[in-house]
């Protein structure tokens, strides 16, 4: 009886992540409009998702993908997405999500370090007063647990 109990709340544990829960089951979307919402962010992602549904035998078989290369925008901007497509088509005649994702996650750091780099050019970096204290033992030591006294009485 014991064994029986766990494997049920090991079902009802796990139950949630095993289920389909992309993009296009949450929203019980068909191949039409998957492509119209693909066709709304942008060429390349419609191509992507073109290139899916007309090489796929069965006609449902790339929802599940198409869903969940479309719900990278819900992580990224949609501009990211249509770039990582752009790169993943001029290396693949049909990109999986995980090349897709990929090309997103990189486009989107690249882009983070340029908009960091651009604000410390108008801005720079400025350091803490700690820095510029007089004496090698705060230098190296951090300012909490800086001994050399800043005011000798």
């Amino acid at each position: 009886m014991p064994e029986s109990d766990t494997s049920q709340t090991y079902d009802k544990r796990y139950a949630d992540r095993t289920s389909p829960s992309t993009f296009a089951a949450q929203k019980n979307l068909s191949v039409k409009d998957l492509r119209d919402k693909a066709g709304e962010t942008g060429p390349k992602t419609f191509e992507v998702i073109r290139r899916m549904s007309d090489e796929a035998k069965v006609k449902e078989q790339p929802l599940q993908t198409a869903g969940a290369i479309l719900s990278i925008v819900n992580i990224y901007t949609p501009e990211v997405l249509e770039k990582a497509c752009d790169k993943a088509l001029k290396q693949h005649h049909m990109p999986y999500y995980k090349t897709i994702y990929s090309h997103a996650r990189s486009i989107n750091s690249a882009k983070e370090l340029t908009e960091f780099k651009e604000s410390n050019q108008k801005f720079g970096i400025v350091r803490g007063a700690d820095y510029y204290k007089k004496g090698e033992k705060c230098r190296k030591k951090s300012s909490l647990h800086c001994s050399f006294p800043r005011y000798k009485l």
